[in-house]
């Protein structure tokens, strides 16, 4: 009889088991839990709270991409983006008690060519910044509509209407980029 078990990362207590299918994951202890399949994206998480993060690495792993830290200040993010840069970033507002994830939007945007979410509880302000993001998923979410902001996320790049807007998930202004069609993808259209 086989035994399966879904191992899911978490900063504070380490690895936490309970039941499901483990396939596809290499776990070695001390180390970071990696999906054993091809990543479909490289996503940059910039958030600050060591649960919230960890089960956002988390999902989106789950979802076949690969996370580039997560990152739980500026500093550290725009370090992890000058080592690789990433297709997409989901960045809280409020770090460390202050907004400063809306300049880091707009930095990631200008220097690195790198399109942003919000995943925030302060809509207010990302309302108020809607020129710094592609939109902004509303804490608390699903986690199902976390992982759906990326295929949404690759559509609003591309110039167009995602077919399905994740719930949670509100999509400022279009982004007025056609998509490159020179056949190198999704990511090279973010990386404009």
């Amino acid at each position: 009889m086989l035994t399966t078990c879904a191992i899911r990362p978490h900063r504070l207590l380490g690895l936490v088991c309970g039941g499901g299918d483990n396939a596809g994951l290499s776990v070695n202890p001390g180390a970071r839990i990696t999906a054993t399949a091809e990543a479909e994206l490289l996503v940059l998480v910039v958030e600050d709270e060591p649960v919230i993060a960890a089960s956002i690495e988390w999902e989106l792993m789950a979802a076949g991409h690969e996370v580039l830290g997560p990152a739980s200040s500026v500093d550290e993010a725009q370090e992890l983006v000058r080592r690789r840069r990433p297709d997409l970033a989901f960045v809280d507002i409020n770090l460390a008690g202050a907004d400063e994830g809306v300049g880091l939007a707009r930095d990631l945007r200008r220097r690195w060519g790198v399109h942003s979410l919000f995943v925030t509880g302060q809509i207010t302000q990302a309302r108020q910044n809607s020129d710094a993001a592609l939109g902004v998923l509303a804490k608390p979410f699903a986690f199902e509509s976390l992982v759906a902001c990326v295929p949404a996320a690759a559509e609003l790049v591309s110039g167009r209407t995602p077919p399905r807007i994740p719930r949670g998930l509100e999509v400022f202004a279009p982004i007025a980029q056609p998509p490159r069609g020179d056949g190198r993808g999704f990511e090279a259209s973010l990386a404009q």
